[in-house]
């Protein structure tokens, strides 16, 4: 169900670039699955995983290209932000900081007031929804997905659903 209510979210919301390109729609929806998984798997609450999933559906809204795109979370921020009516902080770091070095989200938990006093609930989301979105890389052929990088355990185990996610889940 939540998978569905977000994908319905998810519909509505514009893309800068191409939905249907490697950072589109499809991308979306499968980060989307992957986080909603991995927090089934690591028993997260329902209010944490909907944080995961918000972030989720709007993470790559303003990515101008395909290539490298330092600016592209900030800017997906910003547009998250306009378009709800209660922006939530956790989402807007997740969104802001995913793809980009994770020494600068640490560095911004420890010193965001905001943020400091969940910093082990960021921290947690921002390890799995960075990993999420790491686990889509199979769309370019499961040789590019590099475990070493993913930050949790439970993803590490996670490279053939999200196989199986590439090629089921369309937009």
């Amino acid at each position: 169900d939540t998978y569905n209510i977000y994908k319905k979210k998810l519909s509505k919301l514009n893309f800068v670039t191409d939905e249907q390109g490697t950072h589109g729609k499809t991308h979306t929806l499968r980060v989307l699955l992957l986080c909603l998984l991995l927090a089934k798997q690591m028993g997260l609450s329902i209010k944490k995983t909907e944080l995961l999933a918000t972030a989720a559906i709007y993470h790559d809204t303003c990515r101008q290209h395909d290539g490298v795109d330092v600016v592209h979370g900030y800017d997906a921020m910003k547009y998250y932000k306009e378009n709800v009516r209660r922006p939530h902080p956790i989402v807007e770091f997740l969104i802001e900081y995913h793809a980009i070095d994770d020494r600068f989200g640490y560095r911004e938990l420890n010193n965001n007031p905001d943020l400091l006093n969940r910093d082990e609930t960021v921290k947690l989301l921002f390890e799995i929804f960075k990993d999420a979105d790491a686990l889509d890389r199979v769309r370019f052929g499961i040789q590019h997905l590099d475990l070493g990088y993913l930050r949790t355990e439970e993803a590490k185990h996670f490279p053939l659903i999200a196989r199986i996610c590439h090629d089921n889940v369309k937009a």
